[in-house]
């Protein structure tokens, strides 16, 4: 499927080509008016003169189609921008689209790991109460200082299975 990006580019390709042959025409009908014009200024040669006219009113034409060409290949580039800008603006709505669906799995990631992490805390402050039945219970080991310092390392160890941060 063609895009309008590359009919747009395949109309400029294309226009600018025929204006290249506009040009070589001008150059030749240039080149010609120079050789015969002292023939048809000076001798009285009236095949010169009559080809002299001829090429005096192709020239006329050539110059309204030359400048006809770049209107046209500046028309055409402004139809290139505006659909260069249309494509930009369809590509940032379908990368608008994505960007929210990603933005909406980040939030429900955080809120699942949040509430994973307030049960481990809570799990964690539930080991307290268990501690003190195990002193109760006649043993000093461990101490609550001791769980502590060994739940924080436990937390720490698992807090480096994160991405590094790149700041």
């Amino acid at each position: 499927m063609t895009t309008e990006i590359q009919k747009s580019e395949t109309v400029i390709a294309d226009l600018e080509r025929k204006r290249e042959l506009c040009v070589r025409r001008g150059v030749e009908l240039a080149d010609e008016r120079s050789a015969l014009a002292y023939s048809a200024h000076t001798s009285g040669d009236a095949k010169a003169a009559k080809r002299l006219a001829e090429i005096h009113a192709a020239i006329a034409t050539h110059a309204s189609e030359l400048e006809s060409f770049d209107a046209a290949l500046k028309a055409a580039g402004e139809r290139l921008r505006q659909a260069q800008a249309a494509e930009s603006r369809a590509q940032d709505k379908v990368n608008a689209e994505a960007l929210h669906r990603v933005v909406a799995d980040i939030g429900a990631r955080i809120r699942k790991a949040d509430k994973h992490f307030a049960a481990a805390i809570d799990e964690l402050n539930a080991v307290h109460v268990d501690l003190d039945k195990v002193h109760a219970l006649g043993s000093s080991f461990p101490t609550h200082s001791q769980f502590a310092v060994n739940a924080i390392m436990a937390l720490k160890t698992w807090l480096r299975e994160l991405p590094e941060s790149p700041f």
